[in-house]
Parts: structure tokens; sequence; C-alpha cells
């Protein structure tokens, strides 16, 4: 089977996109094991996560696959997606349905609403002494450890960290989690333990989000600087949560999954 995609670039967190509206490329046996094949790097495309325009009335359908075939709710497929389709307008995922407007050249703004939860946590650092965390589900779940200063940012293990806090039984569905500083300038300085993908990201548009609400204040409106290198914001407006950050479309082209799809 050969499979029509783009892939798109939303702050560093890349994707491959299929457009499924139209019923096109036809029954497909297991969507989860596309996912898996073709988000491989090196062995295949290679992407944070395979996105799905899926079919169905009303607004363009947005279904968000991780590398392991997990399905969660991604901002930042939400943006690129909305590079792709190049106009801005709402879009439904499994977080609900989003204003999506053009926030500049190369820029998209998505709207969320607030998080559906906000708590503060204690969790376990590398040294056994317990921290102050807080544990946000803005559609999927995040777990916000600020650190004291941009060198605790690049302590070596902090990933390591970052795995054993996916995996803790205090979450039992798994998490994503977010390491934050916040600069003397306001900016707030995050790395991504992403779950699913098992590893960091670049970005992670719903952990920015996550960042923002568990640090910032109401009204305020929230620089944001990940590994991928591109400014970011976050507006925290009454009702509504604003993300504005760059998207693209790198490349299109089409893909042969053949054995993979057959052997699901």
């Amino acid at each position: 089977m050969r499979l029509a995609f783009a892939k798109l670039d939303a702050c560093g967190n890349d994707f491959v996109l299929i457009d499924a509206r139209r019923g096109e490329p036809g029954p497909v046996p297991d969507w989860p094991a596309v996912a898996r094949e073709v988000c491989r790097r090196r062995r295949s495309v290679g992407a944070d996560g395979l996105v799905l325009l899926a079919p169905g009335p009303g607004l363009t359908r947005v279904v968000h696959l991780e590398p392991d075939g997990a399905r969660t709710f991604c901002l930042n497929a939400l943006r690129g997606v909305a590079a792709w389709l190049a106009a801005p307008r709402r879009l439904r995922s499994d977080a609900g349905e989003h204003a999506v407007r053009a926030a500049g050249p190369g820029r998209w703004e998505v709207a969320l609403t607030p998080p559906r939860e906000l708590r503060p946590v204690r969790v376990a650092a590398p040294d056994g002494r317990e921290v102050a965390a807080t544990f946000v589900d803005v559609g999927n779940p995040q777990l916000v450890v600020p650190l004291p200063d941009l060198d605790a940012l690049e302590r070596p293990g902090l990933m390591a960290w970052g795995k054993a806090l996916r995996h803790d039984p205090a979450f039992p569905g798994g998490t994503n989690v977010d390491f934050v500083v916040r600069a003397a300038d306001g900016t707030l300085h995050v790395r991504t333990y992403e779950r699913g993908v098992e590893d960091e990201t670049l970005s992670c548009g719903s952990g920015i989000v996550a960042s923002a609400c568990a640090l910032g204040g109401a009204g305020a409106r929230i620089p944001v600087l990940t590994r991928g290198g591109e400014r970011q914001t976050v507006t925290l407006a009454e009702g509504l949560v604003w993300s504005d950050g760059p998207a693209r479309v790198v490349a299109a082209g089409r893909l042969d999954l053949g054995e993979a799809l057959r052997a699901a």
C-alpha cells in the first residue's frame, strides 16, 4: 500500500500527516501499526507522531498517534495541521474543539480550554529528596517540575529522571514530564520527556501550556523557549489558553508501507 503523506515541523516537534478524510488510502488494517512504522527514525520517514485527518461530518478532525501507536492529544500536531491547510479554521481533536488563527508569517495560534486538572504533587528526586511539582491535565497528562536555574536544566541525567517520573506509580496512565526554569526576563525554559516517544522531544506544545498554567498568572502573556530553539508564547486569557508558535510543511511524497501493513 502506498500512502500520500506530508512531513510537518512545529517548533522542532515533527510529524507525518496522512489525509484520510475522503476515504483514502482505503481500508487500513491497523493505524497504530502505521504509526509505529512511519515514525521510526532512519528506517522510515521518522517523526514524533503520526497525524491523521480523519473522515467525519463537521469540523476537520485531527487524530494523533505516538510513535508507539498510542492515541493522544497533541497541540503541536494541530499547529502543524494549520500550516498544512494554510488557513485558520476550527479543528477538532480528542481534547475538544480548537480555534486556530494566524499569528504572523509561519506562525499559528491554537486555543485550548483551561486545564481539566491542576494540582500540587511531590515527587522523588534522584538523590531521594522530595521536590514540589504540579500535575496538569491539558488534554493529556503533564508533570511540571520547576528547577532552580538554567544550569540545573543542563545537568546530565535529567532525562533519566524524566523517564523515572514518566513511569512513577503515582501516575497510573503515565505522564509527560516538563522540567521548567523561569529566567530573570520571565521566559520559561522547558525541556520535555515525552511518553510514547520515550525520550526528550525538541518541543511539546501541551507541555509548554501546562508549564505556563503551573507557573504563570491569569492574563499573562508568557514567552517560552524549548530545545527547538524557536520562541513561543502562551497567553492565559479568561476561559481560554492561547498558544502561539511556528509551524511549517517540510516535505510531501508517497510512502510504500508494504510489508509493515501486511504484517499488521
